[in-house]
Formats: structure tokens, C-alpha cells, sequence
């Protein structure tokens, strides 16, 4: 590329002029000042970008965005959270892999603050980044009610956790005079999920919550701003299970029944108000506490479950219930059913009242991590002294009324039953 004092004219002129008067001196030197500076000027320029693209050279100018586009794309491979949030990952050593890793986290804080303020405490005091690890489905995520998420207890961040429990438990309290039992279970439920509440207050607000709910769950009462029930008025050739079909209710038409206390299912009259309770319900075994707590919510999110009640199980010998996240299989719950002892071979007839699995029967999956079991359910018992106790063959037992109120809350398909340590 030529610049403006190489053109023929300005150079060669010079030239032809000292020889056609034959003199030297200070045109000879300030020609040869010129040729240094002219000289200097072409190597400044060539050497700091190293030796000049073949390209650039034809085309004279634009060798940045020519050289961009003839570079080749590397493949490269990227943690899957990278790869999730389109942040590029640049190939090389471990300085790159460094500066990728500050990139990556960069890329998680959120653009916006937070608007749950039960999580503001925890984004101000992280003091440093967690390693990022690839996001799992929901189904084989553990359990969080294993160790209960941080509430609006956490709030309270000056005052000592029982404090901040106590607190709750006063607004609930409160609320129960103002003969507000909707906004009663909500404090309840929000210091028994808080990470402050110690085992002793989660057992006593369990107490107050299964109280509360045999009003507001399971008494034909609807109160205002319930979102768990709703009144329906009965159409004519109405039936409990065309209405719970109909009407997306995630529980057993016998649930109707029972909820509106009514003696014959089939009793039901036009324009007679019911309650419905939409579900879905689930259930959380806790293994060391032979304890079942139901809860009721939106599937997969089991921050929003509200807690229900609790039933004393009877577990699998020698440690044989597993531990995973199950849902309820399809067409598997069953009323008055026959069994085949897996070990035996010995079959009992539905009406036998030596069937050891009782009246009532719900056929677990396994989802995610626990999908390779198969062949456990939630079941009744002949022997009640097998609750609260490691009698089972992995299954989960049951008193023969706390199953068949189980078997009316759980759902195919839909409810989930987690089982924890």
C-alpha cells in the first residue's frame, strides 16, 4: 500500500533536478533525511502487527473484520451450566479456564433483585460463589422438606431462631382470634418450613396445623380466600366422580364424600353446595421418624406445599424401604386387593382377612434416581403392632383408616411421595 510521499511525482522529480544542475550538498541531505523518515515510517508501521495478511494486502484497508470472519470457529466443550445461560467458554489453560469460571458466576446474579423477600437475606450474605453444578429435573432433585427451605422466619435475622419462630407462631395466634384461620395456617406453615424452627417447634405446629385442618380440610366449612377449596353446585345426572372428573379435583371422589360427610354417595340433590378440595395432595416418609406428613400443592415445587397432617407408619426390615422421590403409578391403587407374596408365593384372596396388605393399596414408581425400583407401594396391615416399627418388606404400612383417608388424597400420576431419612 503506497503512501502519499512514494507518488512518482514528489520522489522521482526530486531526483532528475539535483542531476540536471549537478549539485549536492543541501539537497543531497535533506533528501536523505527524507528517505530515513520514509524508511522508519514503512518498519513502524509493519512491525506491530507482525507480517501483513495476504487479504489485507489486496484489498488495502479492513483487515480487522476480514481476518474476524476467516477465523475458525474451535469447537469447544463448556460446563452444561455455561452452555445453558450462552456464555462462551474460551479454549486454553487453566488462566482461561479461570476467567471463564468468573464469567459463568457473573452470569448467574440476577439483572433484577429479588421480589421474594424471605430470599434478600440470603443474597447479601453470601460471601463466596458456590462451584456450579448442572440443574436435575425435579423428579430427581431430593427432597427439600428433608431439610425445610428458609421462609419468611429468616427475616428476623436479629433475633434468635426460637424468636423469630415464636413470632410466627403469635401471628398465627392472632390471626385464629381474629377468626382468620386461612392467614393462621399460613404463619404456621411458613415457621414449619423455616430452616430456624428446631424439631421440638416443628412437632408442636404440626399439632396445631392437623387441629386447623380438620376445620378448614375436612369439615364441609369453606372459608373466604381458602386456595385449596372451592363450593360447587350439584347439576342435574351429577355424580361424585363426574364432578371430580370434570372439575380437575386431583384427589378421590370419596374425598368428596367424606369432606361433605355424606352417609350415601349417591344421595347428592340439584343445587345442593359442596365442598371440593383440588389438590394434589403428597406425602413425605421420613424414615427415622416413622412419620408420614401429608402436604398439598403444585407438584415439583415444594417450597409453595402447605402441610396437612401426619400418620405413624410401619417401614421395610433391615432398612428395605428406599429412599427417592416416587409418584403414584397408574392403575395401581386398589380397594379390597388380592396379593401375592413375593417371597412365598402364597396368594390371599381380596376378601381374606388374612391378607397381610389390608384393604387398601397405592403402587409406587420411582422417578429420576429411584426409577430402577419397582414393586413398592403404600398399604394397609393386618398387624398393627408393625407400626412404628422395620416389619415390612420395603413397602409402607399403614392403620387401615389412615390409608384409606392416604388413598382418597394421593393421585395417579400426580401426587408425589418422597422418602427421606
Amino acid at each position: 500500500m503506497s503512501l502519499p510521499s512514494q507518488g512518482g511525482i514528489g520522489f522521482g522529480g526530486a531526483t532528475r533536478g539535483r542531476r540536471r544542475r549537478g549539485r549536492g550538498g543541501p539537497r543531497k541531505i535533506l533528501a536523505g533525511v527524507i528517505v530515513l523518515a520514509i524508511v522508519g515510517g514503512v518498519v513502524w508501521a509493519v512491525l506491530p502487527g507482525g507480517e501483513p495478511d495476504a487479504e489485507s494486502e489486496a484489498t488495502g484497508a479492513g483487515s480487522s473484520a476480514t481476518l474476524a470472519q476467516a477465523t475458525p470457529v474451535v469447537p469447544r466443550t463448556a460446563p452444561d451450566g455455561a452452555r445453558r445461560s450462552g456464555q462462551p467458554v474460551a479454549p486454553g489453560g487453566e488462566a482461561d479456564r479461570t476467567e471463564d469460571r468468573q464469567t459463568l458466576l457473573a452470569s448467574q446474579t440476577p439483572s433484577e433483585p429479588l421480589t421474594r423477600p424471605e430470599l434478600q437475606p440470603q443474597m447479601r450474605t453470601v460471601a463466596q460463589p458456590q462451584q456450579q453444578t448442572p440443574e436435575r429435573p425435579a423428579e430427581q432433585r431430593p427432597s427439600v422438606l428433608a431439610t425445610p427451605a428458609a421462609t419468611e422466619a429468616d427475616r428476623f435475622a436479629g433475633q434468635e431462631p426460637s424468636a423469630a419462630i415464636a413470632t410466627l407462631v403469635q401471628r398465627a395466634e392472632e390471626a385464629l382470634k381474629a377468626n382468620d384461620p386461612v392467614a393462621a395456617r399460613e404463619h404456621y406453615n411458613r415457621a414449619l418450613l423455616s430452616e430456624r424452627a428446631t424439631e421440638s417447634d416443628r412437632a408442636s405446629i404440626r399439632q396445631q396445623m392437623a387441629a386447623l385442618n380438620e376445620d378448614l380440610m375436612f369439615s364441609p366449612r369453606v372459608y373466604p380466600d381458602d386456595p385449596f377449596a372451592t363450593v360447587y353446585e350439584v347439576q342435574s345426572g351429577d355424580s361424585l366422580s363426574r364432578i371430580a372428573q370434570r372439575e380437575g379435583v386431583a384427589a378421590e371422589w370419596r374425598l368428596i364424600q367424606r369432606v361433605n360427610r355424606l352417609s350415601n354417595p349417591s344421595g347428592i340433590y340439584v343445587g345442593q353446595k359442596l365442598k371440593l378440595l383440588r389438590g394434589p395432595f403428597h406425602a413425605v416418609v421420613s424414615k427415622s421418624a416413622f412419620r408420614m406428613d401429608v402436604y398439598v400443592g403444585p407438584p415439583g415445587d415444594v417450597d409453595q406445599w402447605v402441610y396437612v397432617r401426619s400418620f405413624t407408619v410401619g417401614l421395610g426390615e433391615y432398612d428395605g424401604t428406599p429412599l427417592g422421590v416416587f409418584t403414584v403409578r397408574r392403575h395401581s391403587k386398589l380397594i379390597n386387593p388380592f396379593w401375592r407374596n413375593p417371597r412365598t408365593g402364597e396368594e390371599f384372596a381380596a376378601d381374606d382377612p388374612e391378607n397381610p396388605i389390608g384393604e387398601h393399596w397405592i403402587g409406587l414408581r420411582g422417578l429420576g434416581q429411584a426409577e430402577t425400583y419397582s414393586g413398592y407401594g403404600i398399604h394397609g396391615t393386618i398387624e398393627p403392632e408393625s407400626i412404628g416399627r422395620e416389619m415390612s418388606m420395603g413397602c409402607v404400612r399403614m392403620l387401615p383408616d389412615d390409608v384409606a383417608l392416604v388413598y382418597e388424597l394421593l393421585s395417579e400420576s400426580i401426587s408425589e411421595v418422597h422418602i427421606v431419612e
